[in-house]
């Protein structure tokens, strides 16, 4: 099953307004999300890596793919992508430290991803994102379609 993500912030540089936003897009299906974030610590990145863990948890709570396992879960984030994939196994041998030894940001949202990743097989994959439209037959357009609509639920669910 194929997912597109997306987690947008509004005010970032005012922490009492700040808002955020998680989008969802399951491909035109009613089960797309789109879910408003609060607080001081609402940022872009916990806006990503929360999209990713909304997506896997709809599908487990509404067993919308019967076997779930093998889902692909497409973001523009490859802050999200590299947490996962790259940096996570090197935090852990530094007891959750980034390699200039500060605590690494976002670590519950991180091992909370990374956990559904190994038990679910997930796989992250990059889509480029804010593009033009490509043709309809072009093989870009599904991702194309699929990230826009992501943003699109992400953006709105920061206003609602």
């Amino acid at each position: 099953m194929i997912i597109y993500t997306d987690g947008a912030c509004k005010n970032n540089q005012n922490k009492s307004i700040r808002k955020g936003g998680c989008g969802v897009f399951f491909n035109n299906n009613i089960n797309n999300i789109s879910v408003k974030l609060d607080g001081p610590k609402i940022t872009n990145q916990v806006a990503e890596l929360t999209a990713c863990i909304l997506a896997i948890e709809e599908l487990i709570n509404k067993n919308i793919n019967n076997n779930i396992n093998n889902i692909i879960i497409k973001t523009d984030s490859m802050y999200t992508i590299n947490c996962i994939n790259t940096w996570f196994d090197g935090w852990k041998k530094r007891d959750w430290r980034k390699a200039d030894g500060k605590p690494v940001d976002n670590l519950e949202l991180i091992q909370k991803l990374h956990n559904y990743k190994t038990t679910y097989n997930v796989k992250l994959v990059h889509v480029r994102a804010h593009k033009a439209e490509p043709p309809k037959d072009d093989p870009t357009y599904d991702d194309w379609y699929g990230n826009m609509m992501a943003d699109k639920l992400a953006n709105d669910a920061c206003f609602i």
